[in-house]
């Protein structure tokens, strides 16, 4: 009688993460070579007022995924397609989802609208700080203060708006001051700044949060 052999778990685990790991280096050297072709996005493009509408969506987009040290706008197109569609796994718990995304709160569309004005406001507000050859960290907001009081204060307009109101107005102009007056003068890595921004953000937010009536 012919017995059916089984691989071990481990095994099949590690085979998965193999292929995970080698689909994700494929995906990485395709986005890198369709983004090759894509037109350039200076950092005047950020902007209003800078160049054509087209390089300020570019920029802006590219923001999503700057909290991770690169800036592209198709890897924000993807990042947000991906996490759509976590999203979409999560809510119909699907087994092949990972872990749920949101921390498991069913509030990633309201932390989506909130951290996606965050980035809208931050910049429109802030964009005219830039130059062609001086970058700003615009991205803060998407990454801190907006989803952090979605997060802490549940869905709703009122408070998906309030939270993006803050980001934009309090953690931007925080990380500029500081990579400014403090990271380049003493030539120090400019992540100080935007995480400073972060944090000093929040704790402003949170402060005028409990003292807002909805």
């Amino acid at each position: 009688m012919a017995t059916e052999v089984i691989a071990p778990r481990r095994s099949r685990l590690v085979t998965q993460l193999l292929l995970v790991c080698g689909g994700a280096v494929l995906l990485n050297l395709v986005m890198r070579a369709v983004e090759d072709g894509l037109p350039s996005t200076p950092a005047a493009a950020a902007s209003p007022a800078g160049r054509g509408l087209g390089e300020w969506v570019l920029w802006v987009l590219g923001d999503t995924n700057e909290a991770q040290f690169y800036k592209t706008s198709l890897g924000g197109i993807g990042l947000l397609l991906f996490a759509a569609a976590a999203h979409y796994a999560a809510r119909r718990r699907l087994r092949a989802r990972g872990f749920d995304i949101a921390y498991g709160t069913d509030l990633w569309p309201w932390l989506l609208a909130a951290a996606g004005l965050a980035l809208l406001l931050s910049n429109l507000l802030w964009g005219w700080t830039l130059a062609p050859d001086l970058w700003q960290p615009t991205f803060v907001p998407f990454v801190s203060v907006a989803p952090s009081v979605v997060l802490v204060y549940g869905a709703g307009w009122r408070v998906a708006l309030t939270a993006a109101g803050l980001g934009a107005v309090l953690t931007t102009p925080v990380s500029i001051l500081v990579v400014e007056h403090f990271c380049t003068p003493l030539d120090l890595p400019v992540v100080i700044g935007n995480v400073t921004g972060m944090w000093v953000g929040a704790l402003l937010a949170f402060l005028i949060c409990r003292g807002l009536p909805w």
